[in-house]
């Protein structure tokens, strides 16, 4: 955070493995995301291209898809609701942004994201 704050006040540029992606485009990085076995690494690579890149066509897919990487793998309703609402704040214009809502308001409704019967999948839409 302080790295990221230094960088918009100061200008603060960075150079070598500490360069933004370390030396990666937005777009390898979410390849290499995508591609990622440990979903640790994937939320990593998912956040580091918001964090490094924050202004590329990827950034608000990133937060998105760590969003739901947190939800899948961890179970982890806080984490998803943290990407979600940096996504809807960040990049109010985005093509993600009524998936987003839905998903933030229905992380704590099982129901929703969880449909045990056809009933229940019916309610949500």
């Amino acid at each position: 955070d302080y790295i990221l704050e230094a960088r918009e006040r100061y200008g603060v540029t960075m150079s070598g493995r500490f360069a933004p992606g370390r030396g990666l485009s937005a777009e390898q990085i979410f390849v290499q995301a995508m591609n990622a076995g440990d979903p640790d690494r994937r939320i990593d690579l998912f956040n580091m291209i918001y964090t490094d890149y924050p202004d590329s066509k990827e950034a608000d897919d990133a937060l998105f898809m760590a969003a739901n990487v947190a939800l899948e793998t961890y179970s982890d309703a806080k984490i998803a609701e943290r990407f979600l609402i940096l996504l809807l704040e960040k990049y109010p214009d985005s093509d993600l942004k009524d998936d987003a809502e839905f998903l933030k308001d229905n992380l704590y409704n099982p129901e929703v994201l969880n449909p045990t019967s056809i009933e229940d999948l019916k309610k949500s839409n």
